[in-house]
């Protein structure tokens, strides 16, 4: 389920050129697909208003903290930004299945 489309993106990112699309779509998708794989029922809870608008707007800040800090690190360069250790956490736990 697309819940925020690139044109959104663009808009709330402030982005009027096409030179970033396919970053700003990975973005995306690895925002959305981090939330999935977050929160139990995912699939089932998004079809209500409320938490669709909530999910939405996480995502709309994920891809603008990645878009805004591309360097991926602190300034010290020690540690990894939060949010990075954030999906590098989940994916350790996460079982993935093939996709075909």
């Amino acid at each position: 389920m697309d819940i925020v489309i690139l044109d959104e993106a663009k808009k709330y990112l402030r982005v009027d050129d096409d030179s970033d699309d396919d970053f700003i779509q990975l973005c995306i998708d690895t925002s959305e697909g981090f939330l999935s794989d977050a929160i139990t029922d995912f699939d089932t809870k998004i079809n209500n208003t409320r938490f669709y608008n909530k999910a939405k707007l996480l995502i709309l800040a994920s891809v603008q903290d990645m878009y805004d800090n591309r360097q991926m690190t602190t300034k010290d360069n020690e540690k990894l930004k939060l949010l990075v250790q954030s999906f590098m956490l989940q994916m350790r736990h996460c079982t993935y299945e093939a996709e075909v």
